[in-house]
């Protein structure tokens, strides 16, 4: 028989790992908010991590142990716009019929984009630029519309059926919405201006098969 002492064991350290994994999440926000911040101050333009250090309150070795680089601290800063840009479009695909959730989902698109003009900038200059790779989220972005777009097709109300060229139209008019908008914030653009836009557009891309049976 043992005679040392009985020891229990130790308990998880749960609360711990949770108390770290709140402070990482924490530090990583208010990084991403201060770049967010540093990037609307300089129109886009650079910054240097010393100074995203004061902006944020971390160390600039905290700024690298948790991005790696400027690059990575880039990607991380769009990959958690397009998560939330996902998200709102998630929340506005709830509608049975495709035209109508094509619809909300456009006009989700602008707005959010149009609300975060830092979020659309690094997306413009990383699409633009050969061999980027996109954030992982902007796979769910694509999947959604792309699936949207092709239940409208097996619906019988594209107009003439071609997907691919029905895809392109909608992502030039998004493009230029939400391109010109940023680029000129203070222009006096009308109330509703992208709601008008997308009916337009779909007004003219789509028919009804009922009214075309009936003639």
């Amino acid at each position: 028989m043992s005679l040392s002492p009985h020891r229990p064991k130790a308990a998880p350290r749960t609360g711990i790992e949770a108390r770290r994994e709140r402070q990482r999440q924490e530090a990583r926000r208010a990084i991403l908010d201060a770049t967010e911040s540093l990037l609307a101050e300089s129109a886009g333009g650079d910054f240097s991590i010393r100074g995203l250090a004061d902006k944020c309150g971390y160390s600039a070795p905290t700024v690298y142990y948790h991005f790696g680089d400027k690059d990575g601290l880039m990607s991380a800063l769009l990959e958690d716009g397009m998560q939330t840009l996902a998200a709102e479009l998630a929340h506005s695909c709830a509608a049975p019929d495709p035209l109508d959730r094509l619809r909300s989902m456009l006009i989700a698109f602008i707005h959010y984009s149009t609300e975060n003009p830092i979020f659309s900038a690094l997306w413009w200059n990383v699409s633009r630029q050969p061999g980027n790779e996109m954030p992982p989220s902007f796979e769910q972005v694509r999947e959604r519309l792309d699936t949207t777009v092709t239940d409208l097709v097996a619906s019988g109300r594209l107009r003439d059926h071609d997907k691919t060229r029905a895809e392109q139209t909608l992502w030039v008019l998004l493009h230029g919405l939400v391109g010109l908008q940023n680029a000129e914030p203070d222009h006096p653009w009308a109330p509703g201006l992208a709601e008008s836009a997308i009916d337009n557009l779909l007004r003219g891309m789509t028919v009804d098969p009922a009214a075309e049976i009936a003639r």
